[in-house]
This record gives structure tokens, C-alpha cells and sequence, in this order.
């Protein structure tokens, strides 16, 4: 995954899909259709989506820390 991949995903994670369920989850209070179901499935989502964004960032650090083991003087 490339740096700017994982910049965007995290983004996303971190800023955009918790405010559209936030905006979401007004339309249950409103009374708009299908408002619970839209924020329910946006909160999961957003929750694969910080998994998926831990887990290369993991795997990232993980391959960063055997590289400089590996390095030589």
C-alpha cells in the first residue's frame, strides 16, 4: 500500500466517515427513511476500515523494524 493509499484510507477513517454517520444519525431524529440503518452500516464500515488501516500499519512497521535489523555497517 502506498504511502498516499494509506494517508487517504486514514483520512477517511478518521474524519470523513465518522462525520457522515454523525450527519447520518441526525436523519433518525428527523425522521428521515432508513436513517438507523444508514448510520448503523457507516459505524461499520468505518470500523473495517480502521481494521483494515491498523493492520497495514502494523504490517508496515513490522517490515520497517526487520529492515533495519538486516542493515550492515
Amino acid at each position: 500500500m502506498s504511502n498516499r493509499m494509506f494517508d487517504t484510507l486514514r483520512f477517511l477513517e478518521a474524519i470523513i466517515m465518522p462525520l457522515v454517520t454523525f450527519l447520518t444519525g441526525l436523519t433518525e431524529i428527523w425522521g428521515f427513511a432508513y436513517g438507523m440503518e444508514i448510520a448503523a452500516t457507516l459505524a461499520l464500515c468505518n470500523a473495517l476500515c480502521g481494521a483494515l488501516i491498523e493492520a497495514a500499519r502494523k504490517l508496515y512497521n513490522d517490515r520497517l523494524e526487520n529492515d533495519d535489523f538486516g542493515m550492515t555497517d
